[in-house]
């Protein structure tokens, strides 16, 4: 629209930055938030990353502090928000030159096309599901998965359906009934420590791992046994277990690992993989 400025007392140029540093970690020093990356505000992205870049720091440096757990699990910073910083930094690059870049092509796509196009996808983020859901996902930033991380190789024992959610994905929100009452199983991931969900498809094959847990990981891990009836029935298929198994969440709500059967000894060898001999 035709504007004009007059008696402009200040007038300065905006530069959208979009970049990273190398590296979140150099031995003792660590950076989080715009520290460690800077982009375009397009998208409203950047403070939920620094928080995400906090929490991801905050529960292993507290770990290794109290001297529970190796050094080496802060590496894991710097290898899972790293990749995070790389994709925004890449994402708001391009979305904020669509709609500031000043060349033909750009300035008529902007006027003429994105508007029908916005108007043309109105109706399918509104009424499809799966779209909105996706949509919410990436820019609420919950969709943001550690699965290459180190933390999450070799974490997964046994067989899962697809849609099941797998090691470093978030853990997820689901609706369930327990006493009559709608809960959220997000709810219990209360405190600073490890959560162990144990789905018990038949009493008693939860013990061994339960009486192993509670001796072994007390300190670290608070224990959830979910045992199935008409009311956990959601659970267990959202989850993708036919018959009982486990999924251990990290501090920061990430799934850790996962096993479709209450076997010791992968948890055990995967926690010892970066834990001190408790």
């Amino acid at each position: 629209m035709p504007a004009e400025i007059y008696d402009a007392a200040w007038i300065s140029t905006y530069h959208a930055h979009h970049r990273h540093a190398k590296v979140f970690r150099e031995g003792r020093c660590f950076i989080v938030g715009d520290a460690a990356h800077i982009h375009s505000p397009v998208g409203g992205q950047g403070m939920n990353t620094g928080l995400q870049d906090a929490y991801n720091l905050v529960w292993k440096l507290a770990l290794v502090i109290q001297g529970k757990v190796q050094d080496k699990l802060l590496d894991t910073f710097n290898e899972e928000r790293i990749a995070v910083a790389k994709n925004l930094v890449q994402t708001t690059d391009r979305i904020f030159y669509m709609a500031a870049g000043e060349s033909f092509f750009i300035k008529h796509f902007r006027l003429y096309v994105l508007p029908w196009l916005l108007r043309l996808a109105n109706p399918i983020f509104r009424h499809v599901k799966c779209v909105r859901q996706a949509s919410f996902k990436v820019i609420s930033e919950i969709g943001v998965s550690y699965r290459q991380s180190f933390l999450s190789q070799n974490a997964s024992w046994g067989s899962f359906s697809s849609k099941a959610p797998m090691p470093g994905d978030r853990f997820p929100f689901v609706l369930f009934e327990e006493s009559g009452a709608k809960k959220n199983i997000q709810d219990d991931l209360q405190g600073d420590g490890f959560h162990c969900f144990i789905f018990s498809h038949k009493v008693g094959d939860e013990k061994a791992l339960v009486s192993f847990c509670t001796q072994h990981y007390s300190e670290l891990m608070t224990l959830h046994i979910i045992l199935y009836s008409t009311e956990t029935k959601l659970l267990f298929e959202r989850f993708g277990l036919t018959a009982s198994g486990y999924y251990v969440v990290r501090p920061d709500m990430v799934i850790a690992c996962r096993s479709s059967g209450c076997a010791v000894s992968p948890l055990n060898a995967y926690l010892l993989s970066f834990l001190k001999f408790f």
